[in-house]
């Protein structure tokens, strides 16, 4: 057991040296692609994320350390325990989840798990269907932006968020009801200091989001630049399907993967659908990051990551079949959105403005517990 143990250790220790040393070699070999897709990365993190996350954000971190949040959790929270067999307090979080965008949802549940409102097994069903793709995202950047027509947007969002309904819904019915378990409850806080710290956790959320929004940026260029992007076109059949170079951006990083899907001449619906669903590998590690302390609540997350995504894909497909809708006027190989046109200087700038307000505020909870 124990030399089982220990070769488990080295393996994944060569492993990860295997992959450091890949990385570096690729640093090393195409530094100008590194340095486009950082810029790239640093774009969109000024231009959509920020901007449309950063007030969900905050919305969220008042509503749920403030009273707001328990009155909304008693307004809503019966239907939503009776329909997720959740309790009462889940309910603001599963609305903020379907409104505000992908790791809204997550930081939601773990305001809720350090408050003690929830346990770890309700956390873990709600991350099975409460990480969405927001109004902001779908409708906005991918319906107006990508494809030129908001409703195709709407389209997406209703599949979308059909699926993670389903999802709750079928998996309720197999879960114990949580909706009269007692938690222990914590105060509310002042208006104006849940303002406060709802800020400071908003900002520390969009620069882990930001970092690894840059990351898998910096990784798809490398990939990219270096032609394995091109190999695994070819080795999934890039030549006989016009969406195979979606697949690899799509399946790391969301944004680029639905641009990719609606730049393509058939602009396919059943991967704009899976897409939004998965959520790329850049969303599950923001989520990762967020609920790190609560190893418990990402159980199964990623496979039914890839259940949302199928299901959301699925009803794309069948409700652009039901719908009728007037044929895009988008030509080929074009997208309306262009993401990566704000100065990568502004970007760097946003950047640091966030680490100066973690780092003044650090500094002030420290003097003030030195006191």
């Amino acid at each position: 057991m124990v030399v089982g143990v220990v070769n488990g250790r080295r393996l994944k220790t060569a492993g990860l040296f295997g992959v450091l040393l890949v990385a570096g070699v690729l640093l090393f070999g195409y530094p100008a692609a590194a340095a486009a897709g950082a810029s790239r990365g640093l774009s969109l993190c000024s231009s959509v994320i920020i901007p449309s996350l950063l007030p969900f954000l905050v919305l969220t971190g008042v509503m749920m350390r403030s009273s707001v949040g328990e009155a909304v959790g008693r307004l809503i929270g019966r239907p939503v325990g009776w329909l997720f067999r959740l309790p009462p307090a889940a309910g603001s979080a599963v609305i903020l989840s379907f409104l505000g965008g992908y790791p809204v949802g997550a930081v939601a549940v773990e305001q809720l798990l350090s408050r003690r409102q929830i346990d770890e097994r309700d956390a873990a069903r709600m991350m099975h269907f409460c990480v969405n793709a927001g109004p902001a995202f779908a409708v906005s950047a991918v319906g107006a932006g990508m494809l030129g027509d908001v409703r195709r947007g709407w389209l997406l969002l209703l599949a979308h968020l059909l699926g993670s309904v389903l999802i709750g819904v079928a998996e309720s019915r197999f879960a114990d009801r949580t909706g009269k378990r007692e938690f222990s409850r914590v105060g509310a806080l002042s208006p104006a200091t849940a303002f406060t710290a709802a800020v400071n956790g908003a900002a520390q959320a969009l620069l882990s989001m930001c970092g690894f929004v840059v990351l898998f940026s910096v990784l798809l260029s490398l990939l990219d630049g270096s032609g394995v992007a091109a190999f695994f076109d070819r080795l999934i059949g890039g030549g006989a399907s016009p969406a195979a170079p979606s697949l690899l951006p799509g399946l790391l990083e969301v944004s680029c993967g639905c641009l990719e899907v609606a730049g393509s001449p058939d602009k396919s619906v059943f991967l704009l659908g899976f897409f939004l669903g998965f959520g790329g590998l850049s969303v599950q590690c923001q989520v990762r990051a967020v609920l790190g302390a609560y190893p418990g609540a990402l159980a199964r997350f990623f496979t039914f990551r890839v259940l949302h995504g199928l299901l959301s894909g699925g009803l794309s497909f069948l409700l652009f079949r039901v719908v009728p809708l007037p044929v895009s006027v988008l030509k080929p190989g074009q997208a309306a959105l262009r993401l990566f046109t704000v100065s990568p200087t502004v970007s760097v700038c946003l950047l640091f403005m966030c680490v100066a307000f973690l780092a003044a505020a650090e500094k002030k909870v420290g003097n003030s517990r030195n006191l």
